[in-house]
């Protein structure tokens, strides 16, 4: 997927168009919150506003060895970064 990487207040976030159907497209109507690995690297290589290509990901959130819910991020693909 493509998306725009943006800094606000929060954090970083990618933002990227929602797909309803064959014709119907929300643009910029949805948001997730960077990945904590990748934050890091964006502060450092000022992306803020860019094009980007990332991965929806889930990372489990355990508590005393049991799943109690989960924690869904935007993965950066590095490999496809837009300059």
């Amino acid at each position: 997927m493509t998306g725009i990487l943006k800094k606000i207040e929060q954090g970083w976030i990618v933002i990227y168009d929602q797909i309803l159907g064959e014709d119907i497209v929300k643009k910029n109507q949805n948001a997730l919150p960077l990945h904590p690995e990748d934050i890091k690297v964006q502060r450092m290589m000022g992306w803020d506003g860019k094009e980007v290509e990332f991965e929806i990901i889930s990372n489990a959130i355990v508590k005393d060895g049991v799943i109690v819910g989960s924690e869904v991020y935007a993965k950066l693909v590095y490999a496809k970064l837009k300059s």
